[in-house]
């Protein structure tokens, strides 16, 4: 399974985007996101499988916890941006 990471830059917001998340049906876990994503300023990402990529951007732009960045596993822990 490919998961994207939805970046955020600090817990508390990580932990309120998967609570968001979690409440409109979609499995998300809080995560560290790997040391190239992190540089960027991102402490804490969010991490759903790709499939739900689009519905759960789609719940967060309806709440107050949108994401940072978006990025999506290319394989062997490779991600590439996807947006924000």
């Amino acid at each position: 399974m490919i998961n994207c990471l939805l970046t955020s830059r600090g817990a508390t917001r990580a932990q309120i985007m998967q609570r968001v998340l979690a409440g409109a049906g979609i499995p998300a876990k809080v995560v560290r996101p790997p040391r190239e994503i992190a540089e960027e300023g991102c402490g804490y990402a969010v991490s759903v499988p790709q499939q739900l990529l689009k519905s759960a951007q789609r719940v967060l732009a309806n709440s107050a916890a949108a994401p940072g960045r978006i990025y999506c596993e290319e394989g062997y822990g490779v991600y590439k941006e996807k947006g924000r």
